[in-house]
């Protein structure tokens, strides 16, 4: 694999709002699914508690993208663009096979065997997992380079 080409500060901090961004609507998600399960079930608080799930489940791959991806498309924003070396980030769950295949086949492609796969979501372990990595990362940019740190909200 080629060498990703470095990016200046500009463009750096342009893709930490990216960033922050994809991990607010997560946590704010996960908020919204956690606070419907907990509401009567009628057919439009189910659509809604579904909603919200996918939502945070989406979010939930960009940063599992973000955390571990492979840069293969020099435009991926990745952990590595802001700090010399990856941490090691436990994320067993959004790193298992089976979550990894239910992740792209029941939210990011149409496909033949969505209908045989499981519905029920380990978000809660997921959850932890993002909030986790996401202070592991912040915490390496702050030694890094401190003034990057702030770029994250």
């Amino acid at each position: 694999m080629a060498k990703r080409r470095k990016r200046g500060d500009r463009a750096l901090r342009t893709a930490a709002g990216t960033i922050s961004y994809e991990y607010q609507m997560f946590c704010s998600a996960f908020a919204a699914t956690s606070a419907m399960s907990r509401v009567q079930r009628t057919p439009q608080t189910e659509a809604i508690r579904v909603l919200t799930l996918e939502a945070a489940l989406l979010h939930a791959r960009v940063l599992r993208d973000f955390f571990i991806g492979s840069g293969s498309d020099p435009d991926d924003i990745l952990v590595t663009d802001f700090v010399p070396r990856r941490p090691r980030f436990a994320l067993p769950v959004l790193r298992s096979r089976q979550i990894r295949s239910r992740l792209n086949k029941l939210l990011a492609h149409p496909s033949y065997s969505r209908a045989r796969l499981g519905k029920q979501w380990p978000i809660v372990a997921i959850h932890a997992e993002i909030t986790t990595a996401w202070q592991l990362f912040l915490d390496r940019v702050a030694d890094y380079a401190p003034t990057r740190r702030n770029w994250f909200k």
